[in-house]
């Protein structure tokens, strides 16, 4: 369908980014503009209806006389260029709403000789703004930067800090390096427990559980250390003793953890131990609780996931039916 892709944008723009973009509209003296209000429309508008508007669109962008191709042509141009605006509009919103990206951006505008102190003072204030954050490729972007503009100074001070920086990027790169073998693991075990053949396609030296227990060994972070705990024993899902004793070392590690991200990887634990209990036949009070443990979290999250309910709802069947 021509302009689908527009009609998309349009339906997920606010109120507040509608009102925005009309009154843009009126004020402007972009002829473009005035037409992109017909467009914007109801925000509940169907296709049918943003179709009729687009040949409305069409016929007022065009010329007496022209081909139906020239006006075909024509439109597409047009909604090309509405669909920057609000691309263009969005943009804008996020850099506002994120300091971090914000500041990158300028700080790479005024990446040239001439505004040198410049682009330092927006690398300064990314990296206020990432100083509590995960951002990897922010932090390690200012690091970058930021150790060059110390190398074209020749004072001791700047030589001393050229190294710090060093020094952290070195921290920061393992981190980084240790969390996303991690999330690799992470994905690994989870296809494991449905898929027992899935460790044939990987090398299996990086996957065993000596290998595994040395990286926990090496690794700082406690939302990491459990990550891989979670993989281990979702490789073990089917051994009575290897299985609780890494999914509770998993929990036990974040237990003072209190993030998305922690409460993410207690909701994996919580689930790979229900298929463990479910296939080992544990009583229905624990495989109901850590249902009920799982749903919470979802809750919490806001996170949806039809088929816990389905597994609640089937269990109650057959706890019926066997009584």
């Amino acid at each position: 369908m021509l302009g689908n892709k527009l009609l998309q944008l349009i339906k997920d723009l606010n109120t507040s980014e509608r009102k925005l973009l009309i009154y843009k509209a009126k004020r402007s003296d972009d002829k473009r503009l005035k037409q992109f209000v017909l467009l914007l429309g109801d925000p509940n508008q169907s296709t049918t209806e943003f179709q009729d508007s687009l040949m409305v669109v069409k016929n007022n962008i065009s010329s007496k006389g022209q081909s139906e191709k020239i006006k075909n042509d024509q439109l597409r141009r047009y909604i090309d260029f509405c669909i920057k605006v609000i691309e263009d509009l969005k943009i804008d919103n996020y850099s506002k709403a994120h300091p971090a990206i914000r500041n990158y951006i300028l700080s790479e505008v005024y990446n040239k000789i001439d505004t040198r102190y410049i682009h330092q003072d927006y690398l300064l204030k990314l990296n206020t703004a990432t100083k509590n954050s995960d951002e990897f490729w922010l932090k390690n972007y200012y690091i970058n930067k930021m150790a060059s503009l110390k190398l074209l100074s020749q004072t001791d001070k700047d030589f001393m800090e050229w190294r710090k920086l060093l020094a952290s990027q070195i921290k920061l790169v393992q981190n980084y390096y240790y969390e996303e073998i991690a999330n690799v693991y992470t994905k690994i075990g989870s296809s494991y427990v449905d898929d027992k053949t899935t460790l044939e396609q990987f090398d299996a030296k990086y996957l065993n559980q000596d290998y595994i227990l040395k990286q926990i060994e090496l690794v700082q972070s406690p939302k990491v250390k459990a990550n891989l705990y979670l993989a281990l024993a979702r490789f073990n899902i089917e051994d009575e003793i290897k299985y609780p004793m890494y999914s509770s070392e998993a929990i036990r590690i974040i237990k003072n953890v209190n993030d998305e991200h922690a409460d993410l990887i207690r909701r994996r634990v919580f689930f790979a131990s229900f298929l463990h209990v479910f296939h080992f036949d544990h009583p229905y009070p624990v495989i109901k609780k850590l249902l009920l443990k799982i749903i919470a979290f979802n809750e919490k999250s806001q996170f949806e996931e039809p088929k816990i309910f389905f597994y609640l709802f089937l269990l109650q069947i057959m706890i019926k039916k066997v009584n």
